[in-house]
């Protein structure tokens, strides 16, 4: 149905690498697809097989470090959002959640990491096993509280 619907005849960046060096560590990650449009700005694009909403703030908070990586390389990013592949393939059109990226927004979340990051570093952060968190976690194979699924 994607193809069908065109999404995959542009211009775009597959899985490009990204990290981003914080006040307490650096994160890597991986963007599914950058968009290039005619004018040069960009769209930063996930692709999920489907969207569950309580799943969505994590998505989210994924897609706005994107978004900053990015930005942070003075490359234009004027979007981010997840195309819901499951939702698109039963109606014929295409399926996208806009992820907020204000400033306000971008700035919270970089707040929270290098938080986050600050408390791995010292040991003092409380793991949240349970086999929802568990199966969405970066760092799951290296935790002695995980949960198998």
């Amino acid at each position: 149905q994607l193809e069908t619907l065109g999404v995959f005849n542009a211009d775009v960046e597959t899985e490009v690498k990204i990290e981003v060096p914080l006040k307490n560590g650096v994160i890597h990650g991986i963007v599914d697809l950058i968009l290039k449009n005619p004018d040069g700005s960009l769209i930063v694009r996930d692709w999920k097989s489907n969207i569950h909403e309580n799943l969505l703030p994590r998505y989210e908070k994924q897609l706005q470090f994107y978004y900053f990586a990015l930005s942070n390389q003075n490359r234009n990013v004027i979007q981010a959002d997840i195309v819901d592949v499951g939702q698109t393939n039963s109606t014929g059109v295409l399926s996208t959640y806009i992820i907020n990226n204000s400033r306000e927004a971008i700035d919270e979340l970089i707040v929270q990491l290098d938080k986050a990051m600050e408390g791995i570093s010292k040991s003092e952060f409380t793991p949240t096993p349970g086999i929802r968190n568990c199966s969405c976690c970066d760092i799951a194979k290296i935790c002695a509280k995980r949960i198998e699924s």
